[in-house]
């Protein structure tokens, strides 16, 4: 079970092989309400049927009893629509291993499970991102397109730099929710590898990518000083109309390197270790 309140609340519940995602408009619970949902949701909530043929409920006070009702909807759910890899596993066919972030984390592959021309053995780790609500669907969205210019531009012999590979769409209930990636080893930059870093982003805007967010942990450098850029959720794709101005904020985070290297605050942290 997932839970986040900002504003409205949000619920993703696993009943049996089927989620349910329940929404909870702002002020409808206490505050105590709240802090107890995730442990005691099935007490706290109107009675529902999780077993039953809906994906989405709102649960909110009726206007007159103030009691809570729910609504429900079988409506099917937003999914990322760029499906450009032929590969996909079903969420339940893996097994976290450690949650890094509230999307990301380290995966298996459950025994039964294998992908078509990739080599995993069973305890391989993978990385696995999920859309955990529909509001971060745009995030893995974005993701997912940048990996399929980084595709094409390699089917084509492009010099593209180093990013982990993309094994497969991560699907639930039919619809991509997510990706799987090869687990890549490293360090987070820092400043003796402003010059190698600098070279990547010209290589990634050169697929048709800039990278907005240069934080040091989303470069991962391997004994050997190889740079890899692991995160791609909040990139701007450079076309015709938008590749002057796009250059000059490359030379702007390219610039600001240094700086960002030098931050040991954490911010943006995910490691992949």
């Amino acid at each position: 079970m997932e839970f986040v309140s900002t504003g409205n609340s949000h619920l993703r519940i696993l009943a049996g092989s089927i989620v349910k995602y329940i929404t909870i408009p702002e002020g409808t619970l206490t505050s105590e309400d709240l802090e107890d949902l995730p442990f005691d949701f099935q007490n706290i909530l109107p009675p529902m049927d999780y077993t039953g043929n809906w994906q989405s409920a709102i649960v909110a006070r009726d206007e007159l009893s103030g009691e809570l009702v729910s609504i429900l909807s079988s409506t099917p759910l937003p999914g990322v629509r760029d499906r450009w890899c032929s590969r996909s596993v079903d969420f339940l066919s893996l097994k976290r291993v450690r949650l890094l972030a509230p999307q990301t984390a380290i995966f298996t592959l459950k025994d039964s499970t294998s992908l078509e021309g990739v080599q995993t053995a069973a305890a391989t780790l993978l990385i696995g991102k999920m859309a955990r609500f529909g509001g971060e669907i745009l995030y893995m969205e974005t993701e997912t397109r940048a990996y399929r210019l980084l595709n094409d531009a390699r089917q084509h012999q492009r010099t593209v730099p180093r990013t982990p590979r993309f094994l497969a769409h991560i699907e639930e209930g039919g619809r991509i929710i997510g990706m799987l990636l090869e687990k890549v080893e490293g360090r987070p930059a820092c400043e003796s590898d402003v010059a190698e870093c600098a070279q990547a982003l010209r290589e990634l805007f050169r697929v048709g990518i800039l990278q907005t967010d240069c934080n040091r942990y989303n470069f991962l450098v391997n004994d050997s000083g190889h740079v890899t850029i692991i995160d791609f959720g909040n990139v701007t794709f450079i076309t015709t109309e938008n590749a002057a101005e796009g250059a000059a904020m490359l030379e702007e985070q390219i610039e600001g390197l240094e700086e960002q290297f030098r931050d040991t605050s954490g911010a943006g942290t995910v490691s992949w270790a």
